[in-house]
């Protein structure tokens, strides 16, 4: 028998913003999923790490980016929501950072994981154009930087 008891699910990622320094023009790393959507580079929290951690891995993992080339701008907002997953609700929790790049760099998709399709960088108005889910966050990271670093 299958087990229907919704689960709890406790995930971090970021926005990786780079800016331009000839054109001024603001970039974002989006993912792409399995179901053909842009999103964040996010995933598990896994035991032992905090939230910062996961995200700096998760944007490793799936974009290739590493600690050494970002800066950490702040933390933007806490994300929590439901969602139907095999016959049952669960929860999950997302913890969104916003991270600046001083150089822009080549984005890898690693091959290995088959529910990433595709990754790149677009300028930020795309991004909001492309994004659906965490859209608002994408807009509210974009502050949180503007403020920050610009």
């Amino acid at each position: 028998m299958e087990d229907y008891k919704s689960k709890h699910h406790l995930t971090a990622g970021g926005f990786i913003f780079y800016e331009d320094p000839q054109n001024k023009e603001v970039y974002v790393a989006l993912i792409k999923n399995k179901w053909g959507q842009w999103w964040l580079p996010k995933g598990h929290i896994e035991e032992g790490e905090n939230p910062i951690q996961t995200a700096f891995r998760e944007i490793e993992e799936e974009i290739g980016l590493n600690k050494e080339v970002m800066e950490l701008v702040d933390f933007c907002y806490l994300d929590s929501f439901s969602f139907e997953k095999d016959g049952r609700l669960d929860t999950k929790d997302l913890y969104i950072y916003v991270f600046n790049l001083k150089s822009k760099i080549d984005l890898v998709r690693p091959e290995e994981d088959e529910n990433l399709h595709d990754v790149g960088w677009f300028k930020y108005e795309e991004a909001v154009a492309l994004i659906r889910f965490n859209k608002n966050n994408l807009i509210k990271s974009k502050k949180i930087f503007d403020k920050r670093v610009r």
